[in-house]
């Protein structure tokens, strides 16, 4: 089983007009560049204590944390 603890930034894509092709946002580069675009502008503002997770993984006897976020793009 692969494990990671690696920061992580998540990008969820939405499509409200067809949910179950809502994967399919990921070729739109139209849609996605803005978002991440706007992601990445505002980054200074966020505190990094805001972004850490904490958590146990089974078969591991310590406490990982990790940075992660994410991106919402809805269509």
């Amino acid at each position: 089983m692969r494990f990671g603890s690696e920061n992580r930034l998540f990008l969820i894509l939405v499509d409200t007009d067809d949910f179950n092709n809502s994967w399919k946002l990921k070729r739109n580069i139209n849609l996605l560049k803005p978002a991440i675009i706007s992601y990445l502008d505002n980054f200074k503002g966020k505190k990094t204590e805001d972004l850490n997770i904490s958590f146990e993984f089974n078969g591991r006897s310590h406490r990982f944390s990790a940075l992660a976020d994410i991106i919402f793009v809805v269509k």
